[in-house]
């Protein structure tokens, strides 16, 4: 189901940024269907990259069940070779790593500066962007 602001947001973001309304063009009617927190979402994302959807959902569930809750702070009391046991590559583990230790590193102010052509779409802008990086849709 499309939520009801998908149309409106589709709309602002055309007119307000000449990448994004590229981005909206290929993607046509897909959508954002989030499954956690903003943190989760992109530790998925990291994990899905570049493998099958089936690969990677394996993999997140693995990693569910050794995280118990997927947190900057649980992420940091993780050893490397506990996620590799998940499937993890080494790549994606330095991935992990540099997410864990940044994560929330620009300021509030910064974030809303970088989307403030965005506003009040900025979760659709973020979902095109991401979308754009996918080979195809997955849902975080």
């Amino acid at each position: 189901m499309i939520p009801s602001y998908w149309q409106d947001a589709v709309a602002h973001l055309t007119l307000r940024d000449e990448v994004l309304a590229g981005l909206i063009v290929s993607y046509g009617d897909e959508v954002l269907l989030s499954q956690g927190s903003p943190f989760q979402t992109l530790i998925k994302a990291v994990v899905g990259q570049q493998i099958s959807v089936k690969a990677a959902e394996a993999i997140w569930q693995r990693l569910k069940r050794q995280l118990e809750t997927i947190s900057p702070k649980k992420l940091l009391t993780v050893e490397a070779e506990q996620l590799r046991q998940c499937g993890l590559s080494r790549q994606k583990i330095d991935y992990l790593t540099a997410i864990r230790l940044h994560y929330g590193s620009l300021t509030k102010s910064e974030i809303l500066t970088l989307s403030s052509g965005w506003q009040p779409y900025r979760t659709v802008a973020t979902w095109y962007l991401w979308r754009s990086l996918d080979p195809v849709a997955v849902q975080y």
